[in-house]
């Protein structure tokens, strides 16, 4: 069966179903997470460059995928639209890393663990859990989530390929 890829860019989420695989690039400090409904074969992705931020006003409603608060609800609406139930779905998440730890410490080193907390406290206000992650270190990553198996690849710039 030939796969379907839909591509991602940064601050972008989508919705797939068995046959497709969501993909995006050029993770480094920010989080994807990766949402999984395995009885009906749906999934979602987000690239999120933000953490959780209130001062965003009006930004937050013109793009929910920039941050986890707004683009876990929005990616549950979207799946509760083909059928899935928050009660069924699992979370991977990848990316958070440190690409600015030769700065030292100082806001944007703080930025990586804030953008990992908020996927995290996101994810457990809807009761989803997280079942696996790569997150980390001081690499890039590229991700693919192939929707009909769940599996999570990722291929990090340090040479690494994990599959979730």
């Amino acid at each position: 069966m030939n796969k379907s890829i839909k591509l991602l860019r940064t601050g972008e989420y989508g919705l797939g179903c068995a046959g497709d695989i969501l993909t995006t690039s050029g993770v480094g400090s920010c989080i994807v997470i990766c949402l999984w409904d395995r009885v009906r074969e749906i999934g979602a992705m987000a690239h999120i460059p933000h953490a959780c931020d209130e001062s965003r006003g009006a930004d937050r409603n013109r793009n929910p995928g920039l941050s986890p608060d707004t683009a876990v609800p929005t990616l549950l609406r979207l799946m509760r639209r083909q059928g899935s139930s928050p009660e069924g779905l699992s979370a991977k998440l990848a990316g958070a890393g440190n690409m600015f730890q030769s700065l030292g410490p100082g806001p944007m080193t703080d930025m990586v663990g804030a953008i990992l907390g908020s996927a995290h406290a996101a994810l457990n206000l809807e009761g989803i859990t997280v079942v696996a992650q790569s997150t980390g270190g001081e690499f890039g990553r590229t991700v693919s989530f192939d929707v009909e198996t769940g599996q999570m690849n990722v291929i990090s710039t340090n040479g690494d390929i994990q599959l979730l």
